[in-house]
């Protein structure tokens, strides 16, 4: 999966144009491509993000959000997102350690759950 077609990757449209072509429904979407997820995502139409019913991707580098050059990247990827979908469920992947700077640290990976806004009748953020 990449963000661009050659002999090596593949778009998310093209996958779906080649193995789904003229489905309609809902889709869900799994997704832990080692950092492409950015690119991936943010080369995706809104059109058939909004396609997807459940986004469940594993999100990695994350403690490259220390570097200012990353911010803007990552808040372009995430607001993509979050255009169309809502966070139902996030926690670490603790494979990688975590990141500090000063008094914040961060995970360098997060698995995230998102739920299309669509399909939402009840925001009330749920305690367990």
């Amino acid at each position: 999966m990449g963000a661009f077609d050659d002999e090596k990757f593949f778009t998310l449209l093209t996958w779906k144009e080649k193995y789904l072509k003229g489905y309609t429904g809902d889709l869900l979407l799994q997704m832990d491509i080692e950092g492409a997820e950015y690119p991936v995502i943010l080369s995706t139409p809104s059109e058939l993000l909004n396609q997807f019913r459940i986004l469940v991707i594993e999100v990695h580098y994350l403690d490259r959000l220390f570097d200012p050059c990353c911010i803007d990247f990552f808040a372009s990827w995430i607001d993509k997102i979050l255009a169309s979908f809502s966070v139902v469920h996030i926690h670490p992947n603790s494979f990688n350690g975590s990141a500090k700077r000063g008094n914040i640290e961060i995970p360098r990976l997060l698995e995230f759950t998102f739920l299309n806004n669509s399909r939402i009748t009840n925001a009330t953020p749920a305690r367990t």
